[in-house]
């Protein structure tokens, strides 16, 4: 903070603990390992209503806390695990993520050691309509009978309740309120709390994402815009979320004379090739000139040893390329010399 106490927007903000709890990873290091060796956390639906059109998705209905710090949470407080359970204990699916998502990130930060005066400790939640099939069950069971909806509806309806239960659990008593901004919310939390600390008015902030408990009425609607997938994948749910990432991650040589990048993982590429040439046998790759399939991006050709050497610095330098690609053009070389398109499509659809 400036010393003038207003807005310093120069002050550097350090990002000091990280959480997330996904059907791929429960850990920071589990997710990244997780999207690195390309898997995938869609599968069909456990427990929906089989009338959605929508019939996948990432599935977290059986999530159960104890187990996940059975999992992870070898280096938690005791104390800080007992009022979880007791905090949590009638809190639907989306506050029981974000609080164990948050409680990761607080450990992993040292705040639950770090001497802090909890007023100086703020919480921005990001996120919008946390708790719809939690509503929609409710909706049902009013339906059925008026008196048998949950007594604590009045108050676990609202995304607040999770707002409030990750205060609670962490013993937050400084900024806490939440920000939604429909798929970024998480994004406008993270601003918000960074300028909750430029401003002064916290010490540390914890920011969250909740997860939305998804209902099937709001799935169908947006079955019906085509805003989600779902006339495909329903009998292979993993490609669904597999578009065609890359990651170039080193160069190569082919020879003295050529310079390429390497994908870090190449089957992809080699999975991609033998299908087009199965489609099309009469343009094989490389026009059939090499036995083996070689994935690469060329940097250069033909420049001169010294000159490739230079680049192959200067990329060096700069680090990794990555990237997605959502559609395929295929061209061929005809034995004339002349280039045919055979049709382009989009990746991932079959």
């Amino acid at each position: 903070m400036s010393t003038d106490d207003r807005f310093d927007d120069t002050r550097r903000i350090v990002v000091t603990g990280m959480g997330v709890v996904t059907p791929i990873g429960e850990t920071p290091a589990e997710f990244s390992a997780s999207l690195r060796a390309g898997r995938s956390g869609i599968t069909r639906w456990k427990h929906m209503d089989e009338r959605t059109l929508s019939k996948i998705g990432g599935d977290m209905c059986d999530f159960d806390l104890g187990g996940h710090f059975e999992r992870v949470g070898a280096r938690y407080p005791p104390d800080l695990i007992e009022r979880a359970h007791r905090v949590l204990r009638a809190t639907p699916l989306s506050g029981r993520l974000d609080c164990a998502a948050a409680l990761q990130a607080y450990i992993d930060a040292g705040l639950h050691d770090a001497g802090l005066d909890p007023e100086r400790v703020g919480h921005v939640a990001g996120g919008n309509n946390l708790n719809n099939n939690y509503f929609a069950q409710n909706v049902r069971a009013f339906d059925q009978d008026p008196k048998q909806i949950d007594p604590f509806l009045g108050l676990v309806l609202w995304d607040t309740d999770v707002l409030g239960k990750v205060g609670e659990l962490l013993t937050v008593k400084g900024p806490n309120y939440m920000v939604g901004n429909a798929c970024a919310s998480g994004h406008v939390a993270l601003l918000c709390a960074i300028d909750l600390l430029r401003a002064g008015r916290a010490d540390a902030v914890v920011v969250s994402a909740a997860t939305q408990e998804l209902d099937p009425v709001g799935l169908q609607g947006w079955a019906l815009m085509d805003a989600i997938v779902w006339r495909s994948f329903a009998d292979d749910p993993t490609r669904a979320s597999r578009p065609f990432d890359y990651l170039f991650s080193r160069t190569a040589w082919f020879g003295d004379d050529v310079l390429y990048l390497a994908p870090e993982e190449p089957t992809p590429f080699r999975d991609l090739t033998a299908r087009l040439w199965e489609a099309f046998p009469a343009y094989p790759p490389y026009g059939g000139q090499f036995a083996e399939v070689v994935p690469h991006l060329t940097i250069g050709e033909g420049a001169g040893r010294n000159a490739l050497l230079d680049a192959e610095r200067s990329v060096r330098a700069y680090g990794l390329v990555t990237g997605r690609a959502e559609r395929l053009t295929l061209m061929a070389q005809t034995p004339g010399g002349r280039w045919s398109y055979l049709g382009r499509w989009m990746l991932g659809q079959g």
